[in-house]
């Protein structure tokens, strides 16, 4: 048995990781249950899959960087995009999240000019109302 990363191997850690997403997400179960069952997952498609759950979480977890590196890439203007064979399925899961936390004050006060603009019959400029 060859203890190796190969393509197959990631491709496989990576599409039953990302199905308990939703899991890991949420935290109502305890992050090794979670492991354990992808581990167990992994094994009834691969049974000789060498690696350990701390292993498979290294791979996981190094995957996720190269993923956030490219995405930064991507987002700088003036690059061109990389291409990258776990992009796009790790990016249907990640790509909509953002780091980026906004103060609430601020949603609120955008989310009411938006909702003035759609509402209001002639054009408006920012903040011509009051609050």
């Amino acid at each position: 048995m060859e203890k190796k990363w190969s393509h197959e191997r990631k491709k496989l850690l990576i599409e039953v990781r990302l199905q308990h997403e939703p899991e890991f997400s949420a935290k109502k179960k305890k992050r090794n249950t979670i492991l354990e069952q992808i581990m167990r997952e992994i094994r009834d498609v691969e049974s000789t899959y060498p690696f350990s759950k701390d292993e498979a979480t290294r791979c996981f977890i190094n995957i996720m960087g190269t993923y956030k590196r490219i995405k930064k890439r991507n987002n700088t203007s003036g690059e061109s995009s990389t291409n990258w064979e776990f992009f796009d399925a790790l990016d249907e899961v990640f790509g909509s999240r953002s780091s980026v936390l906004v103060p609430s004050e601020m949603v609120e006060s955008s989310l009411h000019n938006l909702i003035e603009d759609l509402t209001s019959d002639g054009p408006s400029t920012p903040y011509s109302r009051e609050l």
